[in-house]
């Protein structure tokens, strides 16, 4: 399951107009800028006052120059609002939700992410949700479209149960994200059992 993350921003302002006619449909100007840049780039218009992020819009601050309107049609003057903060890029969340039995026979199981869009890790994040009693009996792996093995779990922990957590592996940026991904997991120890429960996969 692919989940992006998509963003808005808004533009508020107070109306008054001094002959107290009521407002009417405002224009909305949008700019885009590079942080600290003496230049902005009209990127939209219209009469929405709110205006969906683009991927393009990552790394920059935006601006919004709103035309007040009354409802007669007559026109104020512009008013240009100050430079948003930076425009965080957005983060598209993969998931498995398919819930795999874990036995209690010490042989892998196999959850699989099939990533189809293109593009290079600038850090890899794994979140696992493995449901399991005596979390030191588990093994996790995650096996990359590349060919490398990342070993997430080792038997490490106490009795406790569950393995939730997230893990963060900043040495696999520039690789390609594309291809299948594999989390892998085995119970090494005998008398409990689980199961995967959901896992996913950000690349930033």
């Amino acid at each position: 399951m692919r989940r992006p993350a998509p963003g808005t921003i808004n533009a508020t302002f107070a109306y008054r107009d001094a002959d107290g006619d009521a407002p009417g449909l405002h224009a909305y100007r949008w700019y885009r800028a590079s942080p600290n840049a003496t230049t902005r780039t009209l990127v939209g218009t219209g009469t929405s006052p709110q205006r969906t992020l683009v991927s393009a819009d990552a790394g920059q601050v935006m601006y919004v120059e709103v035309v007040p309107t009354s409802a007669d049609g007559a026109t104020g003057t512009p008013v240009l609002s100050p430079a948003s903060a930076v425009v965080e890029a957005n983060v598209v969340h993969y998931t498995n939700d398919t819930d795999v039995a874990i036995p209690d026979t010490g042989q892998w199981v196999e959850s699989k992410i099939v990533v189809e869009d293109t593009g290079s890790i600038e850090t890899l994040r794994i979140d696992v949700r493995v449901l399991h009693t005596w979390q030191s009996d588990l093994e996790i792996q995650l096996l990359t479209p590349y060919g490398k093995t990342l070993t997430l779990w080792n038997r490490q922990g106490t009795g406790a149960d569950h393995v939730i957590r997230d893990f963060l592996y900043p040495d696999e940026a520039l690789r390609s994200q594309c291809g299948v991904w594999t989390l892998r997991v085995r119970d090494a120890a005998t008398q409990d059992v689980g199961h995967i429960d959901q896992w996913g996969l950000k690349f930033r």
